[in-house]
């Protein structure tokens, strides 16, 4: 004749289904925020030094840029 238990395991059901797509949301918004800003926007300017592939699951192209201020085109440029 208590239902006491039933309507506490019931509340328990809605709350963790409560936090579980509150979880899925902070996730996909995490996920869209780092995958839609840019944190670098620009020109470069400088002589490709070296290009290397990166990346553990999405491989990516990188690059150095060794910047020098010389009047014609340089054929090397060593770092400082």
């Amino acid at each position: 004749m208590n239902d006491t238990p039933a309507g506490f395991g019931r509340c328990v059901a809605r709350i963790v289904l409560m936090l579980a797509v509150l979880l899925v949301l902070v996730a996909a918004g995490w996920t869209w925020l780092t995958l839609s800003w840019a944190y670098s926007v620009g020109e470069r300017a400088g002589v490709l030094q070296k290009v290397f592939r990166r990346g553990w699951m999405c491989k990516t192209y990188e690059g150095e840029l060794a910047v020098c201020a010389m009047r014609r085109w340089p054929t090397s440029c060593s770092r400082s």
